[in-house]
């Protein structure tokens, strides 16, 4: 049994004239591709890592190579912060589109989560007695430059997700169920939000 392609029958519908039918769309094959939600939302969480771990790195470069060498504690702090930084983030949910459309919630939850894993490493530090081997003030300007940084990139991601769902540039499939009049009123609400992204 061979499935039903929608955008086929609505192309036919669209080319023969039928009422309701729309052609105002571009058809899927046109020169603007359509992005992947998942695809997106992966690139962000690779972005955010290369970001974080190159932060960690670059405040030891500046800061402490002068006195401290890059050695296996530093290089295991950077990978379990931006490891913790990047589940952390994943578990206060701001790897969907709507999260990366929206900059106060998700910066929010982005600052709340890094502060945490920031804490949780103070505390490591004190309790496993590392002081010695973890300079201070380069996990405090780590902390801070962080901070800035993950919210500069979120601010930059909110407003490219924002005009790339408001060119309909995000692959979405709605389906309604029914037909008539409650149907079409269902379509043109959908068609007059911009933010829908359908």
């Amino acid at each position: 049994m061979a499935g039903i392609d929608f955008r086929q029958m609505l192309g036919a519908a669209s080319a023969a004239g039928a009422p309701g039918a729309r052609s105002d769309r571009a058809p899927a094959n046109a020169a603007t591709k359509r992005l992947s939600p998942v695809v997106v939302t992966g690139l962000v969480r690779l972005a955010e890592a290369v970001l974080i771990a190159g932060i960690g790195i670059a405040v030891h470069t500046v800061y402490v190579a002068r006195v401290a060498s890059f050695d296996l504690g530093y290089a295991a702090a950077v990978l379990l912060v931006t490891m913790a930084a990047t589940l952390s983030f994943q578990a206060v949910g701001v790897y969907t589109i709507g999260a990366l459309r929206t900059l106060v919630a998700a910066g929010l939850k982005v600052a709340g989560a890094w502060t945490i894993i920031f804490l949780a490493c103070t505390a490591a530090v004190f309790f496993f007695k590392a002081g010695e081997q973890f300079s201070r003030v380069w996990l405090g300007l780590w902390y801070l430059v962080g901070l800035v940084a993950l919210l500069a990139e979120r601010l930059g991601i909110s407003i490219w997700v924002g005009a790339m769902t408001r060119a309909g540039r995000f692959e979405r499939r709605t389906a309604i169920v029914g037909g008539a009049e409650p149907a079409n009123d269902i379509i043109r609400a959908l068609q007059s939000q911009p933010e829908s992204g359908i």
